[in-house]
């Protein structure tokens, strides 16, 4: 068997040091280019890049809630406290700082008496996108909804319409039943508008745990803790991570058994309001997330349009009249998914065009 000998190397072919010089400075070149690309890069990103907003805080000591009857969540009467979010995002250049106020009753809003003759008393029940996180008091939607009404067709007499926001952060479709029900004495309704956000059939500490989780700090691990290069996409991935949670809990919550508690809550609290010559409305707020064809709870809103139709509900769906328009547009903040002021004009302003069409209004 033949072996085969390696070629042999004349000292021709051996590198010289020269040429070894040459190689090693060629990589020295390449290196220090990279990392003066890379430190361009991230120089570039913290002066021109977007900003990495502080995480909302809410002052002085969080949301003053309350145990109401059989734990229902509630404010504690009269109590002051604020939301405070990094300034850069903010709108209108303002300081970032969100007051909210409950009146002795527990409620945002003006304090609410006896109802007098000739008033159309409007309650509307619903969580944090009713209450208003992340907008002043006279920019939610009940309130924006009561100017509307005040201010249509100013030269005909008619009689008062007055509008309470009995919306409580964090409560579910059940919670804002219950809501009702421990206060229906107080509010002598005479309609009832119940918003429904997507995330209302959810245990009511997932929601929390979850609104807790996408404002809470992100402590920057690995390289993110030098480079905000890194820090930026490493805070991308754990939005779109926080993100794919939230939609997997609400995708979780319309399983049969929490289809079957929207159609008989709402069935039977319609019938309940109904004996007292209440009406209701249902108003769907979608999730502020890709209002457009890609829609991810285009399913679930189907399913509540067909449940309340076929249960005779008077109902509107807020998603046509906030969609195909960039859903960070509709955001109180960068950091907030809440609706800002003009999602809550918009949806006042649909809600008012629907009433009229009811024929409800006096």
């Amino acid at each position: 068997m033949t072996k085969h000998r390696p070629p042999h190397q004349t000292p021709s072919d051996r590198p010289t040091p020269r040429t070894r010089s040459k190689r090693l400075r060629k990589l020295i070149t390449v290196v220090v280019a990279t990392c003066v690309g890379l430190l361009l890069v991230e120089g570039g990103f913290r002066l021109l890049g977007p900003p990495q907003y502080e995480a909302r805080k809410i002052l002085p000591r969080g949301v003053p809630f309350t145990s109401g009857p059989n734990g229902l969540l509630q404010y504690q009467p009269n109590a002051r406290f604020y939301a405070q979010y990094d300034p850069r995002g903010a709108e209108g250049g303002n300081d970032g700082r969100v007051d909210y106020q409950i009146n002795s009753q527990g409620f945002r809003g003006p304090q609410f008496g006896a109802k007098a003759e000739k008033t159309f008393r409007i309650v509307c029940l619903g969580d944090s996108f009713t209450f208003g996180e992340g907008v002043a008091a006279d920019e939610t939607w009940p309130r924006q909804l009561a100017s509307l009404l005040k201010n249509r067709d100013g030269e005909r007499e008619r009689s008062i319409v007055e509008v309470i926001n009995a919306g409580v952060q964090g409560h579910g479709l059940i919670d804002a039943v219950y809501n009702y029900a421990v206060h229906e004495h107080e509010f002598e309704a005479d309609a009832v508008l119940l918003a429904f956000f997507m995330n209302d059939l959810m245990e009511q500490g997932k929601t929390i745990a979850l609104n807790d989780a996408l404002h809470r700090e992100r402590p920057a691990t690995g390289l993110a803790k030098w480079s905000r290069v890194a820090d930026f996409f490493q805070d991308r991935a754990f939005a779109k991570a926080q993100h794919e949670a939230l939609l997997a809990a609400i995708h979780d919550s319309f399983s049969d058994g929490g289809r079957n508690t929207i159609k008989k809550v709402l069935t039977e609290f319609d019938a309940y309001l109904g004996e007292q010559n209440v009406k209701l409305a249902v108003v769907v707020y979608p999730l502020l997330w890709q209002l457009d064809d890609d829609y991810p709870l285009t399913a679930e809103h189907r399913f509540i349009r067909d449940t309340l139709a076929e249960a005779g509900i008077a109902h509107l769906d807020l998603f046509d009249a906030l969609k195909d328009v960039p859903a960070s547009s509709w955001w109180a903040h960068p950091t907030d998914h809440h609706p800002n002021a003009a999602a809550h004009r918009r949806a006042a302003q649909a809600i008012s065009n629907k009433l009229e069409s009811l024929g409800w209004l006096p």
